[in-house]
């Protein structure tokens, strides 16, 4: 049983690997064994949002899984603000869970890294995943020309220099190497919608969508540290 609830899920634990993949701990996102068995069928809330993540989420995974196509083999993914790495583990099973390419993850809050890392240690297939507690601002631990492939989803929108990101990003990428980045448009009509629904509830719909990502949020539940 956990003994965690989801507003905990970053409070340092010293839970063997499998404890920690077994703990659902009431939220969602976190890439558990429990989640992705008896709740991988379980109705979201928020229709809207969850259509709309669903789409968005299949087409990163389409291009990045081009990008390593077009690589060939071997190859190497990066995935910059990877929260609990959810994107590289299913990448890995969309790809057939090869192991000649290598997937790495950076995370701000490495507290979310530990369920990340106990899926891709304990469960067949997927220790070619790799994640590691790093600044995109302060620059990232790897050398120059090391991936095929980057994905930088929903970060850029949170970064004091986005021109400094773009370029790390571009020294630890190939030449001809691919990049997949993404960013919310403030004015669409999913926006919209979003935030009149989030009034409606008094912020328990944002609230509810950023729990577990270590997002400090104002009253309405809006991220504080949007830009």
């Amino acid at each position: 049983m956990c003994e965690t609830k989801a507003s905990d899920a970053y409070r340092p634990l010293n839970d063997p690997p499998l404890t920690v993949l077994l703990q659902r701990c009431g939220d969602p996102h976190l890439p558990s064994l429990e989640n992705r068995v008896a709740y991988q069928w379980e109705p979201e809330a928020d229709l809207l949002g969850y259509r709309n993540g669903r789409r968005k989420d299949s087409t990163i995974l389409q291009w990045l899984a081009e990008g390593v196509e077009q690589a060939g083999r071997p190859a190497s993914v990066l995935d910059v603000g990877c929260a609990y790495g959810n994107l590289l583990l299913m990448l890995n099973a969309k790809l057939g869970i090869p192991d000649d390419v290598q997937m790495h993850g950076v995370e701000l809050h490495a507290e979310s890294l530990r369920y990340a890392r106990a899926f891709a240690a304990l469960v067949p297939g997927y220790s070619n995943c790799h994640y590691y507690a790093a600044d995109l601002t302060n620059g990232l631990p790897f050398p120059d020309s090391t991936f095929d492939c980057v994905n930088m989803g929903d970060v850029i929108e949170h970064l004091p220099d986005p021109s400094a990101a773009l370029r790390e990003i571009r020294r630890v990428l190939k030449p001809g190497g691919i990049l997949v980045l993404t960013t919310p448009l403030r004015d669409s009509l999913f926006k919209k919608a979003a935030s009149f629904l989030n009034r409606l509830s008094g912020g328990r719909l944002f609230r509810a969508y950023y729990s577990g990502k270590a997002t400090e949020l104002d009253s309405g539940g809006k991220p504080i540290n949007e830009c």
